[in-house]
């Protein structure tokens, strides 16, 4: 049976060496690229939850909703802190294209 042990540890020493060797302008580009897609997702979710989570338990519905609501704060204080660190532009697209061929 396959474990995730391996992708997590790749992951962690991935993490670790951007830390150590690329600099918090670059980590913070990259966690700016991150969070951009916690958005999409929410928005699939809220246009969508009445039928992905007609057979939910009523709390958990609104619990995972309400997390999703969230994706869009940790987006806009990712994306201001960067853009208030670095103004370039290109900049953050780079992040983002880095962190979504890293992931």
């Amino acid at each position: 049976m396959a474990t995730i042990e391996p992708a997590v540890a790749k992951l962690e020493a991935d993490y670790n060496h951007f830390f150590e060797n690329t600099g918090l302008k670059f980590c913070l580009a990259y966690c700016a690229g991150l969070e951009t897609i916690g958005p999409m997702v929410a928005s699939f979710f809220f246009n969508r939850a009445p039928d992905l989570m007609r057979n939910w338990h009523e709390p958990t519905t609104y619990l995972w909703l309400w997390h999703m609501a969230e994706e869009y704060e940790h987006r806009v204080v990712t994306n201001y802190t960067l853009r208030e660190l670095c103004e370039s532009y290109w900049y953050r697209v780079y992040g983002m294209w880095y962190e979504a061929i890293h992931l």
